[in-house]
Protein backbone atom coordinates (compact mmCIF):
# COMPACT_ATOMS: atom_id res chain seq x y z
CA UNK A 1 0.00 0.00 0.00
CA UNK A 2 3.08 2.28 0.82
CA UNK A 3 6.28 1.65 -1.25
CA UNK A 4 9.44 1.80 1.00
CA UNK A 5 10.20 5.17 -0.18
CA UNK A 6 7.10 6.51 1.20
CA UNK A 7 7.41 4.35 4.42
CA UNK A 8 10.51 5.32 5.12
CA UNK A 9 10.18 9.05 6.92
CA UNK A 10 7.53 7.57 8.40
CA UNK A 11 8.58 4.97 10.14
CA UNK A 12 11.92 7.56 11.05
CA UNK A 13 9.41 9.38 12.88
CA UNK A 14 7.81 7.01 14.11
CA UNK A 15 11.44 5.58 15.53
CA UNK A 16 12.11 9.07 16.78
CA UNK A 17 8.68 9.40 18.80
CA UNK A 18 9.31 5.71 20.72
CA UNK A 19 12.87 5.82 21.06
CA UNK A 20 13.09 2.93 18.44
CA UNK A 21 16.35 1.15 17.08
CA UNK A 22 16.38 0.40 13.65
CA UNK A 23 19.45 -1.82 14.30
CA UNK A 24 17.12 -4.09 16.54
CA UNK A 25 14.36 -3.38 14.01
CA UNK A 26 16.57 -4.98 11.42
CA UNK A 27 17.92 -8.16 13.46
CA UNK A 28 14.24 -8.84 13.63
CA UNK A 29 13.45 -8.89 10.28
CA UNK A 30 16.73 -10.86 9.62
CA UNK A 31 15.42 -13.74 12.49
CA UNK A 32 11.99 -13.69 10.95
CA UNK A 33 13.22 -13.81 7.36
CA UNK A 34 15.49 -17.35 8.75
CA UNK A 35 12.61 -18.72 10.60
CA UNK A 36 10.20 -18.43 7.57
CA UNK A 37 12.59 -19.65 5.32
CA UNK A 38 11.08 -23.39 4.71
CA UNK A 39 7.20 -22.44 5.61
CA UNK A 40 4.69 -22.27 2.70
CA UNK A 41 3.76 -18.99 2.03
CA UNK A 42 0.55 -17.65 1.92
CA UNK A 43 0.56 -14.66 0.05
CA UNK A 44 -1.08 -16.25 -2.89
CA UNK A 45 -3.82 -17.58 -0.62
CA UNK A 46 -4.31 -14.26 1.63
CA UNK A 47 -5.20 -12.24 -2.23
CA UNK A 48 -7.35 -14.61 -3.16
CA UNK A 49 -9.41 -14.39 0.16
CA UNK A 50 -9.07 -10.55 -0.44
CA UNK A 51 -8.69 -8.80 -3.93
CA UNK A 52 -11.92 -7.15 -4.89
CA UNK A 53 -14.18 -8.16 -1.85
CA UNK A 54 -15.12 -7.04 1.89
CA UNK A 55 -12.42 -7.50 4.49
CA UNK A 56 -13.95 -7.30 8.48
CA UNK A 57 -10.21 -6.18 10.29
CA UNK A 58 -11.15 -6.43 13.79
CA UNK A 59 -8.77 -4.89 16.94
CA UNK A 60 -8.53 -5.46 20.76
CA UNK A 61 -10.81 -3.00 21.79
CA UNK A 62 -13.29 -2.67 24.88
CA UNK A 63 -15.99 -3.14 22.38
CA UNK A 64 -14.80 -6.58 20.26
CA UNK A 65 -16.44 -8.69 21.71
CA UNK A 66 -20.08 -6.84 21.31
CA UNK A 67 -18.81 -5.92 17.75
CA UNK A 68 -17.84 -9.96 16.83
CA UNK A 69 -20.97 -10.90 17.88
CA UNK A 70 -22.72 -8.46 16.31
CA UNK A 71 -20.66 -9.49 13.00
CA UNK A 72 -21.62 -13.20 13.07
CA UNK A 73 -25.43 -12.75 13.42
CA UNK A 74 -25.61 -10.07 10.61
CA UNK A 75 -24.21 -13.15 7.99
CA UNK A 76 -21.82 -10.44 6.36
CA UNK A 77 -19.70 -12.30 3.83
CA UNK A 78 -16.39 -10.87 4.50
CA UNK A 79 -12.84 -12.36 5.19
CA UNK A 80 -12.02 -11.95 8.49
CA UNK A 81 -8.85 -10.33 9.20
CA UNK A 82 -8.04 -10.31 13.46
CA UNK A 83 -5.67 -8.56 14.47
CA UNK A 84 -3.32 -10.32 17.03
CA UNK A 85 -5.70 -11.09 20.24
CA UNK A 86 -8.85 -10.20 18.95
CA UNK A 87 -7.95 -13.99 17.22
CA UNK A 88 -9.30 -14.90 20.45
CA UNK A 89 -12.96 -13.29 20.69
CA UNK A 90 -13.39 -15.83 17.45
CA UNK A 91 -12.11 -18.42 18.90
CA UNK A 92 -15.08 -18.70 21.83
CA UNK A 93 -16.92 -18.71 19.44
CA UNK A 94 -16.03 -21.81 17.07
CA UNK A 95 -14.43 -19.51 14.03
CA UNK A 96 -11.25 -19.53 13.02
CA UNK A 97 -10.04 -16.31 11.15
CA UNK A 98 -9.21 -16.04 7.70
CA UNK A 99 -5.69 -14.17 8.16
CA UNK A 100 -4.46 -13.15 11.90
CA UNK A 101 -1.77 -10.07 11.54
CA UNK A 102 0.33 -10.42 14.64
CA UNK A 103 3.01 -9.32 16.47
CA UNK A 104 3.25 -12.31 18.39
CA UNK A 105 1.86 -10.67 21.99
CA UNK A 106 -1.73 -11.97 21.61
CA UNK A 107 -1.07 -15.11 23.01
CA UNK A 108 0.83 -18.47 22.12
CA UNK A 109 -1.46 -20.90 22.52
CA UNK A 110 -4.45 -18.98 20.40
CA UNK A 111 -2.22 -17.95 17.54
CA UNK A 112 -0.51 -21.56 17.48
CA UNK A 113 -4.70 -22.60 17.18
CA UNK A 114 -4.88 -20.36 14.68
CA UNK A 115 -1.99 -21.38 12.62
CA UNK A 116 -3.12 -24.95 13.50
CA UNK A 117 -6.38 -24.80 11.99
CA UNK A 118 -6.23 -23.12 9.09
CA UNK A 119 -5.78 -19.27 9.38
CA UNK A 120 -3.36 -17.55 7.23
CA UNK A 121 -0.50 -16.01 10.07
CA UNK A 122 0.84 -12.31 8.58
CA UNK A 123 3.91 -12.58 11.18
CA UNK A 124 5.62 -9.27 11.85
CA UNK A 125 9.34 -8.93 13.34
CA UNK A 126 10.15 -5.64 15.49
CA UNK A 127 13.26 -5.00 18.27
CA UNK A 128 10.74 -5.71 20.89
CA UNK A 129 9.48 -9.22 19.69
CA UNK A 130 12.78 -11.26 19.09
CA UNK A 131 12.01 -13.68 21.66
CA UNK A 132 8.84 -14.31 20.66
CA UNK A 133 9.51 -15.02 17.06
CA UNK A 134 12.31 -17.77 18.09
CA UNK A 135 9.35 -18.89 20.45
CA UNK A 136 6.43 -18.96 18.48
CA UNK A 137 7.14 -18.80 14.71
CA UNK A 138 8.71 -22.43 14.58
CA UNK A 139 5.56 -23.61 16.31
CA UNK A 140 3.33 -22.30 13.48
CA UNK A 141 2.06 -25.10 11.16
CA UNK A 142 0.11 -23.12 8.23
CA UNK A 143 1.07 -20.68 5.63
CA UNK A 144 3.11 -17.40 7.13
CA UNK A 145 3.42 -13.94 5.59
CA UNK A 146 6.75 -11.99 7.31
CA UNK A 147 6.32 -8.24 7.61
CA UNK A 148 8.88 -5.86 8.87
CA UNK A 149 8.73 -2.22 9.48
CA UNK A 150 12.45 -1.43 7.76
CA UNK A 151 13.01 -2.11 4.74
CA UNK A 152 11.87 -5.82 3.07
CA UNK A 153 14.14 -7.90 1.77
CA UNK A 154 13.93 -12.38 1.47
CA UNK A 155 10.24 -13.25 2.23
CA UNK A 156 9.32 -10.15 4.14
CA UNK A 157 7.26 -7.42 3.23
CA UNK A 158 6.72 -3.85 3.86
CA UNK A 159 3.06 -2.49 3.31
CA UNK A 160 3.21 -0.04 5.59
CA UNK A 161 1.08 0.49 8.96
CA UNK A 162 3.06 0.28 12.68
CA UNK A 163 0.66 -1.42 14.82
CA UNK A 164 -1.46 -4.67 14.27
CA UNK A 165 -4.84 -3.22 13.79
CA UNK A 166 -3.84 -0.54 10.96
CA UNK A 167 -1.03 -2.84 9.51
CA UNK A 168 -3.90 -4.97 9.06
CA UNK A 169 -5.73 -2.18 7.09
CA UNK A 170 -2.30 -1.70 5.16
CA UNK A 171 -2.14 -4.78 3.71
CA UNK A 172 -5.64 -5.42 2.89
CA UNK A 173 -5.27 -2.41 1.01
CA UNK A 174 -2.37 -3.28 -0.52
CA UNK A 175 -3.94 -7.12 -1.78
CA UNK A 176 -6.44 -5.50 -3.63
CA UNK A 177 -9.88 -5.23 -0.81
CA UNK A 178 -12.93 -3.28 -2.18
CA UNK A 179 -14.39 -2.07 1.20
CA UNK A 180 -12.49 -2.32 4.52
CA UNK A 181 -14.86 -2.22 7.54
CA UNK A 182 -13.15 -1.71 11.05
CA UNK A 183 -14.49 -3.70 14.41
CA UNK A 184 -13.26 -3.53 17.78
CA UNK A 185 -10.92 -0.13 16.56
CA UNK A 186 -11.77 2.19 19.30
CA UNK A 187 -7.92 3.22 19.76
CA UNK A 188 -8.51 5.67 22.47
CA UNK A 189 -11.55 4.25 24.21
CA UNK A 190 -9.02 1.76 25.95
CA UNK A 191 -7.39 4.72 27.89
CA UNK A 192 -9.37 4.28 30.60
CA UNK A 193 -9.00 0.60 30.30
CA UNK A 194 -5.19 1.16 30.60
CA UNK A 195 -4.73 3.39 33.22
CA UNK A 196 -6.27 1.10 35.21
CA UNK A 197 -4.17 -2.22 33.91
CA UNK A 198 -0.86 -0.23 33.92
CA UNK A 199 0.39 1.32 36.96
CA UNK A 200 4.18 2.34 35.12
CA UNK A 201 3.64 5.91 33.61
CA UNK A 202 6.32 5.21 31.49
CA UNK A 203 4.38 2.02 30.03
CA UNK A 204 0.88 3.57 29.90
CA UNK A 205 2.14 6.74 28.01
CA UNK A 206 4.06 4.60 25.16
CA UNK A 207 0.82 2.85 24.99
CA UNK A 208 -1.57 5.84 24.39
CA UNK A 209 1.68 6.65 21.57
CA UNK A 210 0.75 4.10 19.94
CA UNK A 211 -2.68 4.06 19.65
CA UNK A 212 -2.61 7.75 18.19
CA UNK A 213 -0.14 6.61 15.90
CA UNK A 214 -2.85 4.16 14.84
CA UNK A 215 -4.99 6.30 14.42
CA UNK A 216 -2.74 8.71 12.10
CA UNK A 217 -1.72 5.46 10.04
CA UNK A 218 -5.68 4.78 9.46
CA UNK A 219 -6.13 8.33 8.71
CA UNK A 220 -3.73 8.22 6.34
CA UNK A 221 -4.60 5.33 4.96
CA UNK A 222 -8.11 6.54 4.32
CA UNK A 223 -6.75 8.89 1.82
CA UNK A 224 -5.36 6.60 -0.09
CA UNK A 225 -7.44 4.03 -0.39
CA UNK A 226 -10.00 3.90 -3.57
CA UNK A 227 -12.68 1.70 -2.02
CA UNK A 228 -15.33 1.89 0.54
CA UNK A 229 -14.00 1.83 4.48
CA UNK A 230 -16.39 1.79 7.25
CA UNK A 231 -16.40 1.49 11.05
CA UNK A 232 -18.62 -0.63 12.56
CA UNK A 233 -16.58 -0.52 16.36
CA UNK A 234 -19.32 -0.13 19.18
CA UNK A 235 -17.47 3.12 20.75
CA UNK A 236 -14.21 4.66 20.23
CA UNK A 237 -12.69 7.38 18.57
CA UNK A 238 -13.77 8.71 15.31
CA UNK A 239 -11.57 7.75 12.17
CA UNK A 240 -11.24 10.22 9.35
CA UNK A 241 -12.09 8.88 5.91
CA UNK A 242 -14.12 5.86 7.76
CA UNK A 243 -17.56 6.34 7.68
CA UNK A 244 -19.35 5.19 11.12
CA UNK A 245 -22.04 2.10 10.50
CA UNK A 246 -23.17 -1.15 12.33
CA UNK A 247 -22.47 -4.26 10.97
CA UNK A 248 -26.34 -4.37 10.65
CA UNK A 249 -26.71 -1.80 8.54
CA UNK A 250 -23.82 -2.83 6.46
CA UNK A 251 -25.11 -6.25 5.76
CA UNK A 252 -28.38 -4.24 5.00
CA UNK A 253 -26.68 -3.01 1.76
CA UNK A 254 -24.57 -5.61 1.23
CA UNK A 255 -27.26 -7.92 0.09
Amino acid sequence: MLTWDEWRPIYERIAEELGLDPRRDHEAAETLNELIMDKPSGMDGAERKIRGGTVAIFGAGLSLRRDVEEFLDSGINACVVAADGASKAFLEHGVIPDIVVTDLDGGDEALVRCSREGSIMVVHGHGDNLDALRRVVPRLEGPVIGTTQVKPFGRLHNFGGFTDGDRAAYFSGGLGARMIVLGGMGLEERVGEYSKRIEDEVRLERKLRKLEIAWRLLSLFADRFKGQLYNASGSGREIPGFRRASFRELAKTLR
